[in-house]
């Protein structure tokens, strides 16, 4: 199957899911917090028996509201596994502060649900379920870029032939990616005097 149907199955179903969202939340107010991350994952698919595999993940994901309460948001990802299967997902999630100084960054859960579009011969339409759990903070003081690092699992049900994929994985922000060579760059860049 061409990857371009594939692409389209998935902006029908984002379309479909963003308008089932709480439309009038988000109406009052912009995106206060996104980050873009990418994340690796091992991957266990169920369907009698059990078959691993490996996958990478890139994820944009918008949340609504202060950072210091509980928030709603929105989330789309693109993943591609070691057998070169791919899919585009689309949903909704929740941040819920768990520790720490939630204003300034601390630990939080993410729960996300959602659907997916696989390309695995064809289109196979998935729901989804995820937890996600790690630390949250915005770099600056007047950035809505907001540093995410944590681990995570998800459940991905396929109700066409009854298989369920499991994942765990790490994901990581890309300002979080940079850190090292902004340091090293500093570090070696000559002083202002």
């Amino acid at each position: 199957m061409p990857l371009c149907t594939t692409g389209s199955g998935g902006i029908v179903l984002a379309a479909a899911l963003m308008a089932s969202a709480p439309t009038t939340a988000l109406a009052q107010t912009h995106v206060d917090w996104w980050t873009p991350s990418i994340a690796f994952a091992g991957v266990a698919r169920v369907k009698g028996s059990a078959e691993a595999d490996v996958a990478w993940d890139l994820r944009v994901e918008g949340l609504f509201g202060e950072h210091a309460h509980a928030r709603l948001g929105a989330f789309a990802d693109l993943r591609i596994t070691g057998h070169a299967e791919v899919s585009g997902a689309a949903g909704l999630s929740i941040s819920l502060p768990a520790s720490g100084n939630p204003g300034n960054g601390g630990t939080f859960v993410v729960l996300s649900a959602g659907g997916a579009v696989h390309d695995r011969g064809g289109a196979a339409p998935a729901a989804l379920g995820r937890l996600w759990w790690g630390l949250r903070a915005p770099p600056e003081a007047s950035s809505h870029y907001e540093i995410a690092v944590g681990l995570w699992v998800e459940a991905r049900y396929f109700p066409g032939d009854g298989t369920v994929d499991a994942l765990a994985g790490v994901s990581v922000d890309f300002y979080a990616l940079a850190l090292p060579v902004i340091y090293l760059a500093s570090a070696f860049s000559p002083r202002r005097r």
